[in-house]
């Protein structure tokens, strides 16, 4: 009801209490309607004085309202930030008391065994960590927060020292009382699902790597700094087994986000950059970028040079990763002095079964292979091969890598049949553990095809060949920088089978051409690879009588490559080839212009009795006798082919091919011995027809 009704209701009452008590009050009532004042006929709540008030100022009373709205929604809010801040700073404080009462509790027990922090004793130290973890596992009962992060810290340390079931029961345990005091969404777990995806990467377990990532990434809040630091460790270690899965693209998206994620919240000088720079070169490299690769590789030495020392584990890590760029840019003798460098310090800094140390040893046999060191090579696959069985146990995919690694150095030095069997395991570990449709399984089919190509097995290499392509070009860009090794392969192989069927060599010439396409599309103008191409298709005209047109794609790869001292050896093969073209063509002078060439590459950087010196060697002696006119000097051509035999096996395909230059030159001039070079070449080239006649299956 209105104001005026309460007025004539409270005149009409039937009581005389109930009633105006005279006539001023009635009046003074209607005044107060009048001025839209609270009457004295109604209750007074809250309610009507306040309506009242907006009715005497309808424009001012608002705003005094949300003014006072406003200022206890803000004192509300002041005292909610308050209370927060005050839980943050004592959360900060218990977090640092934690960290103060880890650390003391381990600078009590033991000189921490980090690589990056000291030499030690490495049986010493896996004894003190042995009953620091079990102290740890009795004491503590009453401080469930401090017995998590020790047991979280232990397992760390266990995993620098590469003892990974010790380093997996202390996760399991830390991550199931983190998982009690903090539940699943929580940085604590997030952080332990992070060490748990970083063990299962260093054990070659990729899948279970990935599962870990995607549950600390669903732990891990964004935008908290702390926790944006360890989702950044979290996409590393994804990366990291995208990497290792073949998904190079992926793992350069992942990497790049790293690399932003830590130099945002971290500056560019703090070691985790440079271990982010670390990994993107890996990451490019992979997809054929290289150049960019090694100036990142660089960047990341810099980082470790600069806050842990060039003399730490990050400074390995770095040369290693300079290393691998510098391979991959054909710079075989600066690799191997960036591997010896780093393996020095791993050496220093961790135990002697250490999974890295495998990595490094198997990177180097790989460089030494390049350059022709099949004896060393060899040598250091085989501690490579060691220790990953120690550390890692059987079946482990590093396993894999280098048993097919140590194979292809067998089927160098001539042994192919222990060759053929290792690839065969390696190809078993790795279809088991990626499957068959994975770019590895065209890599194993590509060195199946190459030992026996190598072994005479023509028709069953151009099968390991074809499936290799086949493979490899349903991957599409996973695939597309070993496609190119199988294509050219199978030229290789018809360019065999032409000896004994010409028509083969068309079909070899066609595949040279499209093998130097697709590195073109794939590794562009300045890989080394390009150069190898291009003497591959030389080989090829230079079978089909192509004289002239041999040259001259040597002549091209010599083009191709950088005049830098590390093409050295490219470019003395390249020499070498044109050669022995020009001795076919029975033009002396030139051939022994290019024999030198090659020689005086070699010699600077070979020593006596080295095999590429004596199959270069062999050349030239040829190239000068048929310039000077003068018989050939047979007792070097001999120690020189005896050189080949002792260092790569009779069968070799160098022995071979310096075998038969010896017998068409000897021959072309009528040479009295030439009868008896001839003589061991047939008898080579009839053991080579019966291995070819013998049957072999392909996995």
């Amino acid at each position: 009801r209105g104001d005026l009704d309460a007025i004539v209701a409270r005149s009409l009452e039937a009581l005389p209490r109930d009633r105006y008590t005279s006539a001023q009050a009635l009046s003074e009532d209607v005044r107060r309607h009048l001025d839209r004042l609270p009457l004295d006929a109604r209750p007074v709540t809250v309610r009507y004085r306040t309506g009242k008030l907006f009715r005497r100022h309808p424009v001012a009373a608002p705003l005094v309202s949300a003014l006072a709205l406003a200022l206890v929604v803000l004192s509300v809010y002041a005292a909610l930030l308050a209370r927060r801040s005050l839980a943050e700073r004592n959360e900060a404080r218990r977090q640092r008391a934690q960290a103060e009462e880890v650390t003391r509790f381990l600078e009590a027990a033991f000189r921490a065994p980090d690589p990056n922090l000291g030499e030690g004793d490495k049986i010493r130290a896996k004894d003190l960590l042995d009953r620091e973890t079990d102290r740890v596992l009795r004491e503590f009962p009453g401080r469930p927060e401090l017995r998590a992060r020790l047991l979280g810290t232990l397992a760390e340390v266990y995993l620098n020292l590469g003892l990974f079931d010790e380093a997996g029961a202390l996760f399991d345990r830390a991550l199931a009382l983190r998982l009690e005091l903090y539940g699943e969404s929580s940085p604590e777990v997030g952080a332990i699902r992070n060490g748990l995806a970083w063990m299962a990467l260093q054990q070659g377990r990729y899948p279970e790597a990935l599962e870990q990532v995607d549950k600390a990434l669903a732990a891990l809040a964004p935008g908290e700094t702390n926790d944006e630091l360890l989702r950044a460790d979290a996409l590393e270690r994804r990366g990291m087994a995208e990497v290792a899965l073949g998904r190079f693209a992926e793992g350069e998206a992942d990497h790049r986000r790293v690399l932003a994620i830590r130099r945002r919240l971290l500056g560019d000088g703090d070691e985790a950059v440079g271990a982010a720079w670390s990994n993107l070169a890996e990451s490019v490299g992979y997809q054929g970028r290289f150049q960019e690769a090694e100036e990142m590789a660089r960047r990341a030495l810099q980082v470790a040079e600069t806050t842990r020392g060039r003399d730490s584990v990050a400074g390995a890590t770095a040369l290693s990763v300079l290393g691998d760029q510098r391979y991959s840019t054909g710079d075989l003798e600066g690799a191997v002095e960036a591997y010896d460098e780093s393996l020095a310090i791993y050496r220093r800094r961790v135990s002697e079964t250490h999974p890295s140390l495998a990595i490094l040893l198997n990177n180097r046999a790989r460089a030494l292979r390049g350059l022709g060191d099949f004896g060393p090579a060899e040598e250091s696959y085989r501690q490579a091969l060691g220790i990953v069985r120690s550390s890692l146990g059987g079946g482990h995919r590093e396993e894999a890598t280098v048993l097919g690694n140590l194979a292809q150095v067998l089927r160098k030095r001539g042994r192919f049949e222990e060759a053929f069997e290792l690839t065969q395991r390696a190809q078993a570990i790795d279809r088991e553990l990626l499957g068959l449709e994975h770019v590895i399984e065209g890599v194993n089919l590509n060195r199946l095809g190459s030992i026996l190509r190598d072994w005479g097995k023509l028709d069953a290499a151009a099968e390991a060949y074809g499936r290799a392509g086949a493979t490899l070009e349903a991957l599409g860009g996973a695939g597309a920088s070993s496609l190119s090794y199988a294509i050219a392969g199978l030229a290789r192989t018809r360019l065999e089978q032409g000896r004994y069927d010409p028509g083969r060599l068309a079909e070899a010439r066609q595949l040279f051409e499209e093998a130097l396409r697709e590195v073109e599309r794939v590794a562009g103008a300045g890989s080394p690879r390009l150069a190898d191409a291009r003497c591959e298709l030389g080989d090829g005209l230079r079978a089909a009588g192509d004289w002239a047109g041999a040259v001259a794609e040597y002549r091209r790869a010599l083009d191709a490559l950088p005049a830098a001292e590390d093409s050295w050896l490219e470019r003395s093969l390249a020499w070498r080839r044109i050669a022995e073209v020009e001795l076919l063509r029975d033009r002396a002078e030139a051939a022994r212009e290019a024999a030198e060439r090659a020689l005086e590459l070699v010699t600077a950087r070979r020593p006596a009795g080295h095999w590429q010196l004596a199959e270069v060697r062999i050349v030239a002696t040829l190239a000068d006798a048929g310039a000077r006119g003068r018989p050939v000097f047979q007792q070097r051509i001999a120690a020189d082919l005896e050189t080949l035999e002792r260092e790569l096996g009779a069968d070799s395909p160098a022995t071979r091919d310096a075998l038969e230059g010896v017998v068409l030159w000897l021959e072309a001039h009528g040479s009295p011995e030439a009868p008896r070079y001839r003589r061991r070449l047939d008898e080579l080239l009839e053991h080579r027809r019966r291995l070819a006649s013998e049957a072999v299956a392909l996995p």
